[in-house]
């Protein structure tokens, strides 16, 4: 593990000192204490617990390791499905409702098993013209 984070320290210089490894050490305790599972719930209990002093550079390359994606793969099919949606029909349409249509269309799956009923409901209630008498 020692020699894992000095090389980790080493690829970024710039934001992770080789005090690093002596945190991981330190920090063992707590992930056997605790019985931290993985990588996001070591990230929540630093968080929860305030402990980004303490551990800066554990806290920093916890960042970095749960920002990076894994491929490139995801934001490809982002820009793909930009193209689709929008085209030269589409090209009036404002950035918020883009960002919307993008958001729905990459995460698909959830927006399939979604129950649009009560968003209809709730958007003819905003949307209605009628006054009330």
């Amino acid at each position: 593990m020692r020699n894992a984070a000095l090389k980790l320290s080493s690829s970024y210089p710039e934001d992770l000192s080789i005090d690093i490894a002596t945190e991981c050490e330190h920090f063992r305790m707590f992930i056997k204490e605790e019985k931290l599972l993985n990588v996001r719930e070591i990230y929540a209990y630093i968080k929860h617990h305030s402990l980004e002093g303490t551990f800066p550079n554990l806290y920093t390359a916890l960042k970095m390791y749960l920002t990076i994606p894994v491929t490139n793969c995801s934001a490809e099919r982002d820009f793909s499905v930009l193209s689709r949606i929008k085209n030269a029909k589409r090209a009036t349409l404002l950035e918020g409702k883009l960002n919307a249509l993008i958001i729905m269309c990459t995460e698909k799956d959830l927006t399939q098993r979604m129950d649009f009923e009560e968003v209809i409901e709730i958007f003819s209630k905003t949307k209605s013209r009628r006054k009330p008498i």
